[in-house]
């Protein structure tokens, strides 16, 4: 600063404020989306306690996890 060595000043770059207004709309989404997932985990375990540890399932978002979960009581997934 003394010598008056400053980088430059960034200019307005109207080109790139779509690319920004994309890239922090999709930051907000997936920050989101993993705020849900972690709450739907917790109700889950509290629902199914005995799910998170037998983990029958790869994928707990999955097609065939999901189905099981929303058709079926926690008494008839146990058995």
């Amino acid at each position: 600063m003394r010598f008056d060595r400053l980088p430059r000043a960034m200019q307005e770059a109207v080109h790139y404020e779509a690319l920004q207004r994309l890239a922090r709309t999709r930051f907000h989404f997936m920050k989101d989306l993993a705020r849900h997932k972690t709450f739907f985990l917790n109700q889950l375990f509290l629902k199914f306690s005995g799910l998170r540890q037998d983990n029958p399932f790869s994928n707990t978002f999955g097609a065939a996890s999901l189905a099981v979960i929303e058709e079926l009581e926690p008494k008839e997934i146990a058995t």
